[in-house]
């Protein structure tokens, strides 16, 4: 809808949805007065509207790539601590090993009166192991062919990857949106919260706001960089 109206040569506003309570939290909610009511703040003060600005097609097209990965690598998690509790519970244990090396090194260890239930298990571990791997091929690709000036930078620090580097990218998209650094970690929702008022001030954790998936990469760069495995900096 945003980019038929601009092509139309109309001022486009997106509202942020999280920023306007005052429109899903009415008793009486509809579509008309919905209209109404961003009507009028966009006529008082547009600001009061946060808006947000969509990415492209094609980041939305590479960022599909990011999330289908990420899909697989949480549904092979899954499907592995199924398998391990499922053995556990009959008094097993599975030796400790790498997610894509799992079907492999625990097949052997699983007591046969439970080959029935694991082994379409494995089979689809080695499935979803296959598809992650192509995943990666083409991410790699993506970073170096198509955003290869932007990504060769951010890989330059010590746990940033192909997957880190490329979300970071097309999630932002456009730099100069920002006026200042230090807003991005606003923008990711890394920022602590703030309730204030007279002589108190809580201490708060982060807002988590904005993409979650981004957010979660970039903690886990952090805790390599900071972590035993870090290099020394």
């Amino acid at each position: 809808m945003s980019e038929i109206l601009s092509v139309q040569g109309f001022e486009v506003l997106v509202g942020n949805t999280r920023k306007l309570r005052m429109i899903w939290s009415q008793d009486i909610k509809n579509d008309f007065r919905d209209a109404e009511m961003l009507a009028r703040i966009g006529r008082f003060d547009p600001k009061l509207l946060s808006p947000i600005e969509h990415r492209s097609q094609a980041s939305q097209m590479d960022l599909a790539v990011l999330k289908a990965r990420d899909l697989l690598v949480r549904n092979r998690t899954s499907v592995i601590q199924f398998v391990r509790s499922i053995v556990k519970s009959v008094g097993e244990r599975l030796p400790p090993c790498s997610a894509p090396a799992f079907a492999r090194e625990v097949a052997e260890h699983i007591p046969k009166d439970l080959l029935p239930a694991t082994v379409p298990c494995l089979n689809i571990l080695e499935e979803i192991n296959k598809e992650i791997r192509h995943l990666d091929k083409h991410i790699v690709t993506l970073c170096t062919e198509v955003y290869g000036e932007e990504t060769e930078i951010l890989r330059q620090i010590d746990g940033v990857g192909p997957i880190t580097s490329l979300d970071f990218v097309l999630t932002l998209e456009e730099p100069s949106r920002f006026s200042k650094s230090r807003d991005v970690g606003v923008f990711l929702g890394l920022t602590p919260k703030r309730d204030q008022s007279g002589e108190t001030d809580k201490p708060l954790s982060i807002t988590k706001a904005g993409n979650a998936y981004l957010r979660r990469l970039l903690v886990g760069s952090a805790n390599y960089i900071l972590g035993p495995f870090g290099p020394d900096c």
